[in-house]
């Protein structure tokens, strides 16, 4: 890509420990100034819990929509796509999550139309 320039070591400045990595070591990673880069298996900045919840709220949503327009009722709708938006979750994002899920369900509940 024309123009990309891409991140090195800086002066005595440590690198990353990866064969032939320039980069700082940590760069882009919740762990800056040690280990490998993000590139090179560095463990990245998480998302906000907030955040993780809203868009797994989403998620919730077209799986309701989609179950909907299939003529499931609520309840089971519900159970699949409370399943794949707690997928893998863990932590505060679990929290996060589970507490938005609790707050909107039953807004949900009334808004839900089975059309089939």
């Amino acid at each position: 890509m024309a123009g990309r320039s891409h991140r090195r070591a800086a002066p005595g400045e440590s690198e990353c420990p990866a064969p032939g990595c320039a980069r700082p070591a940590g760069f882009a990673t919740a762990t800056p100034g040690e280990g490998p880069c993000l590139r090179h298996g560095g463990r990245g900045v998480g998302k906000p819990p907030e955040a993780v919840a809203a868009a797994r709220l989403g998620v919730l949503r077209l799986l309701l929509a989609s179950c909907a327009r299939q003529g499931v009722e609520f309840e089971q709708a519900w159970s699949i796509a409370e399943l794949v938006a707690l997928h893998m979750l863990d932590g505060a994002a679990l929290e996060q999550t589970l507490e938005r899920l609790r707050e909107v369900k039953q807004q949900l509940a009334e808004a839900y139309v089975p059309r089939g």
